[in-house]
């Protein structure tokens, strides 16, 4: 799972993610998915609502997507980490969807 975040963006591109051929990526970010268009992989973008200011996806029908897949890994752009090492992101809606994201990952 890549989220869109310019740091997420960026791991794309130097751990050479888009070289891979056995990989599929769920993502909210629009960003993401188009930039995979040119790859030889598989891509799933979450539905939902657009956060035009973001080009992401939130919202519970993003969240209710995230239930059906399984993750091996989850690369997420966060804002911080609290003390109790949780998340921290300034919207309430992107907090639900990083949420859905640890929760499907191994």
């Amino acid at each position: 799972m890549l989220k869109k975040k310019s740091t997420t963006s960026r791991f794309l591109q130097e751990a050479h993610i888009i070289e891979k051929n056995d990989l599929t990526i769920v993502t909210d970010a629009l960003n993401i998915a188009f930039a995979t268009t040119s790859a030889n992989i598989s891509t799933i973008i979450l539905g939902g609502s657009i956060r035009n200011s973001k080009l992401s996806v939130v919202g519970p029908d993003a969240i209710n997507m995230l239930k059906h897949y399984h993750a091996d890994k989850a690369f997420l752009g966060v804002s911080g980490i609290s003390i109790d090492k949780d998340l921290m992101v300034p919207n309430r809606l992107e907090a639900e969807i990083k949420k859905g994201l640890r929760e499907m990952a191994n």
